[in-house]
């Protein structure tokens, strides 16, 4: 096949339609409202490859702008028939232009670091595990559990930011007002120790995020939510090094951690739970992983 010849271009809104199609097309899961989003926050941040003859997008990146010099490389795809080509390099190359001197940070599928990892990417941030759960039945209610709907999102910026290390009023907010319903719990001292949103997706909700500091917050926040959703498929995004939390939610939820390895009374229907990788351009990232039990998406402003 001849590689088309492509101007790389900003990306205007009207494009936003065929960049969401291609990514429902690779099942990402990501709404059209989180693009809108994203485009609204960094619109200069945002690149496409248009076919010079055609007219036709074929590739799309973003870069999303989340303060202190720093920015989330997102959504980065194309064209199945063109990848491969070196057409999507021109559009992330592009983005790296704009962004330069930033710090710059990549979600990547497990197998494609090396290629971010050539764009400067190549400092190892944490994994996380795609998880797809599907609710057991609930036997029985944690009454005692403190467990309230959340009405005022800034009552949880205190523990978020201490959980994050990053001051994310602005997209907490927005999640927040998106979110289908929102929780937080309380320990015995009265102080917060766990908040989780729940938005709804095609693959049926999204905890983004869930944090929790205690394994009674974590309990009363899924019971809670299992309460409520109690047929839908939970797309769960959990650091790796949190093997405690993952134990708690494989006694509430049925997940196949891999194709090969899973419970035996899992359901055969129930969607493979994959790898990702954050990798960085500059320093460490530091957070409370034992607290994270779904991070936000593109962790620090967009986790």
């Amino acid at each position: 096949m001849t590689v088309p010849e492509v101007n790389i271009r900003k990306l205007r809104h009207e494009d936003l339609v065929k960049y969401h199609k291609l990514s429902d097309d690779e099942v990402w899961n990501v709404g059209m409202d989180v693009y809108e989003k994203m485009f609204e926050i960094s619109p200069d941040g945002f690149y496409c490859a248009e076919n010079k003859e055609t007219k036709e997008v074929v590739s799309f990146c973003g870069g999303v702008d989340i303060g202190d010099k720093r920015a989330v490389i997102v959504s980065f795809i194309t064209e199945p028939k063109l990848r491969g080509q070196g057409i999507g390099s021109k559009v992330i190359k592009k983005i790296l232009e704009h962004y330069e001197g930033y710090e710059i940070i990549v979600n990547s599928a497990v197998g494609r670091e090396p290629m971010y990892e050539r764009f400067g990417m190549a400092k190892f941030l944490y994994q996380t595990n795609q998880l797809i759960c599907r609710p057991k039945s609930l036997e029985k209610q944690a009454i005692s559990f403190n467990i309230f709907p959340l009405e005022n999102i800034e009552d949880i910026y205190p523990l978020d930011e201490a959980v994050t290390g990053s001051d994310r009023k602005q997209i907490l907010k927005w999640f927040f007002e998106t979110s289908d319903k929102s929780f937080f719990s309380k320990n015995e001292q009265g102080e917060i120790d766990g908040y989780t949103m729940v938005r709804k997706t095609p693959l049926g909700i999204s905890l983004s995020p869930c944090y929790a500091r205690s394994e009674n917050a974590l309990r009363g926040l899924i019971e809670k939510v299992i309460s409520i959703y109690p047929n839908s498929d939970a797309q769960i995004c959990l650091p790796i090094d949190n093997k405690d939390s993952l134990k708690i939610l494989e006694q509430y939820f049925f997940v196949k951690i891999s194709s090969c390895c899973f419970p035996k009374d899992a359901p055969e229907d129930l969607t493979v739970s994959l790898p990702n990788t954050w990798l960085g351009s500059k320093q460490d990232l530091k957070f409370e992983k034992s607290s994270v039990i779904s991070i936000l998406d593109f962790h620090f402003g967009v986790c």
